[in-house]
């Protein structure tokens, strides 16, 4: 379906921490969980063409304002800041002690997301 990125209550975001294409699934399954659109950075969109530009977040991309911003191996660029900066509450997961976006989020988690988000699917399909 058409992706409405501007106007999504909550988003997961994937930068170029995610390693190949096969790996969007991963991503794919905490939105679901989350019931979250799902969000990319410019170098998944325009250059590497995993995701069409409808999820392109950015300066030159879509911005958005979402109540739950999710950054999965997100560094962060300026251009990337522009697109997202109304986010309510930003959640980011970088391995890079340094990723601009940690300075960004509410909730910073230092690790990879390989480790990351199957922790979280666990946590959120746990019964109670």
């Amino acid at each position: 379906g058409e992706v409405h990125l501007e106007t999504a209550e909550r988003i997961v975001t994937v930068g170029r921490g995610l390693k190949k294409r096969d790996d969007i699934p991963l991503v794919e399954a905490l939105a679901k969980a989350l019931n979250a659109s799902v969000g990319c950075t410019r170098p998944l969109a325009a250059e590497a063409g995993w995701f069409s530009d409808d999820h392109w977040i950015g300066l030159t991309g879509h911005r958005v304002k979402p109540k739950l911003y999710v950054a999965l191996g997100v560094s962060g660029a300026v251009q990337h800041l522009v697109g997202m900066r109304s986010s309510k509450v930003v959640v980011a997961v970088n391995q890079d002690p340094n990723a601009p976006i940690l300075s960004q989020a509410d909730y910073r988690i230092t690790a990879d997301l390989y480790a990351v988000v199957p922790a979280l699917l666990r946590a959120l399909s746990a019964p109670g």
